[in-house]
């Protein structure tokens, strides 16, 4: 479980307007690592740019 502890850490630093938009993509149903990995990577490009 210290995988999830590093995602909250990410969306933490992420305070912004996707916020609305990770609460859906980081729904508890969601536990596919792939589709959180990919998840993760869009919030990072996102923020890069």
């Amino acid at each position: 479980m210290t995988g999830s502890r590093k995602i909250e850490g990410v969306v933490g630093v992420s305070m912004v307007p996707l916020d609305r938009k990770l609460t859906l993509r980081f729904d508890p149903r969601v536990t596919n690592a792939a589709r959180v990995t990919a998840a993760v990577q869009a919030v990072v490009d996102s923020i890069e740019q």
